[in-house]
């Protein structure tokens, strides 16, 4: 009950600090001004303010303005770790585990070391004002920035999905015993408090073949004229058709992508952009021109993917909710901005979507965190699902060699980007919104897993494996979350 009532007043005073509250009081006595006859008992001037409320745009504006604060409540993260400089002071306040701590600030200073030593390898700047010329050069070619050449040939990726995963790993509690972990197989070596597949069952019921009803293209219409932001969530939870997932994932996301403080937001960015330059640039650049130019569904959209990971890269903005300055990122970083450019045709709202899927969704799966919707929680949800699922392929690959962590780890990195259809894609990222948790990439990938086991225990190597789970860009992942969860 305490925690209730904290949570109701934390949104209360958000309401108030953003003037939301103010607003909302003065066009109610707006419409008690323009009122011809007032009830004269406060009962009755009760209902009046409530009918106001229900029959004009107050109402929707209010219960969003409630949903948008209960989103900044449960944000889990509050910066971005892996950036370059020291971490913030507080930052013990937000990881409560001295040994994930550890770990993180050791990956943290890891990262911070690469990226210098990068600078000394290949010469490149760590950060440095661009000269007259330059900028002038770069805000001609701006609509067409993939088609600048630069020299990356001594330039490699910072980190993989192999160094995060190996911190994961890596990551013990000295007060808690290793040997059911190891017994078992596990990678993960935490005690993690992860789902159940009963507790999964029950969150997930919407899913159940039984039950799974998905909306039809009127319905969608009918809540999207509501306005009620609430209800798009409904809607990703049960997948969301293509025509109307633009507006869908905005407002199940609480954001207005037509105001026109996204357009001046960016422009801002970019004018840093064009004023200096950081050796994240070429790794992001690198980064796209050998991993998302590559993809044949995402080669069209290089000069777009620039613009925006550049901006990115200088987002300092108090909406972004956290430290994106001069951050560092991983190999295959910049695929995950290729589905949204399928959906956003304006860089601006393209911007404003991948700003918001990033802070609230991906940047938890290169962080180390003890919050079980990061990335050391997906682990262990995995080991468990396929434990409980499948455990003799589960044991069958680790004696092969490949175990079934690494396989799906990659796939964890960029969301199932590059290894799904887009339209499966989209599909896996509804119910991320929708359920506000990234649990489902783990409960896919036991799935891939179960779904390609026959195939699986024939292999005898590494190679073999890859070439059995190289063609998920066929599957479709509905049924087979369903087979895991529910069959």
């Amino acid at each position: 009950m305490m925690e209730d009532s904290y949570f109701v007043a934390e949104i209360q005073k958000g309401l108030t600090d953003n003037g939301v509250l103010s607003y909302m009081r003065g066009q109610i006595w707006k419409e008690v001004a323009a009122a011809r006859e007032l009830p004269s008992d406060a009962e009755g001037l009760e209902i009046f303010i409530r009918k106001t409320l229900q029959t004009s745009s107050l109402e929707v504006a209010l219960k969003n303005a409630v949903y948008i604060e209960k989103l900044r409540l449960s944000e889990t993260t509050p910066f971005i770790l892996q950036a370059i400089g020291p971490l913030p002071t507080d930052y013990d306040q937000f990881e409560p585990l001295e040994y994930v701590r550890e770990a993180q600030l050791h990956l943290h200073d890891r990262l911070n070391g690469g990226i210098k030593a990068l600078h000394k390898i290949t010469g490149l700047p760590l950060y440095a004002e661009r000269t007259s010329a330059e900028s002038e050069q770069l805000r001609k070619k701006w609509q067409s920035i993939g088609s600048l050449k630069y020299d990356h040939s001594q330039l490699n990726s910072l980190y993989t999905h192999v160094e995060i995963l190996n911190s994961i790993i890596h990551i013990t509690n000295p007060n808690s015993s290793v040997d059911q972990a190891v017994s078992t197989g596990r990678l993960v070596k935490l005690h993690m408090n992860c789902k159940s597949l009963i507790n999964l069952k029950d969150q997930y019921s919407q899913l159940h073949p039984s039950d799974f009803e998905a909306l039809s293209s009127s319905s969608v219409e009918t809540i999207i004229k509501t306005g009620l932001y609430h209800s798009a969530l409904q809607v990703c939870r049960v997948g969301c058709t293509n025509e109307h997932r633009s507006i869908i994932w905005s407002m199940a996301l609480g954001i207005d992508i037509n105001l026109p403080q996204h357009s001046f937001h960016l422009e801002n960015l970019k004018t840093q952009v064009l004023r200096y330059r950081i050796l994240q640039d070429d790794l992001i650049i690198k980064d796209i021109k050998t991993v998302t130019m590559n993809d044949v569904e995402f080669f069209v959209f290089e000069d777009i993917l620039v613009q925006v990971l550049l901006c990115l890269l200088r987002d300092q903005s108090e909406s972004f909710g956290r430290r994106s300055y001069h951050l560092l990122p991983y190999r295959k970083f910049s695929i995950l901005v290729g589905p949204l450019c399928y959906l956003y045709q304006d860089t601006e709202k393209l911007y404003a979507m991948f700003k918001v899927m990033y802070s609230r969704y991906f940047s938890l799966l290169h962080i180390l965190t003890s919050k079980e919707k990061g990335s050391i929680g997906l682990c262990c949800l995995f080991e468990n699902l396929m434990l409980s699922r499948i455990p003799e392929l589960f044991q069958y690959l680790i004696l092969i060699g490949s175990h079934p962590l690494k396989i799906v780890f990659p796939w964890f990195l960029t969301g199932f980007v590059g290894y799904l259809s887009v339209e499966q894609i989209f599909i896996l990222w509804d119910f991320i919104i929708g359920y506000e948790s990234l649990e489902i990439l783990a409960v896919l990938a036991a799935a891939i897993m179960e779904f390609r086991a026959k195939s699986l225990f024939q292999v005898s190597s590494a190679g073999d494996i890859e070439a059995v789970l190289s063609d998920l860009r066929n599957i479709t992942i509905l049924p087979l979350i369903q087979q895991t969860l529910f069959l």
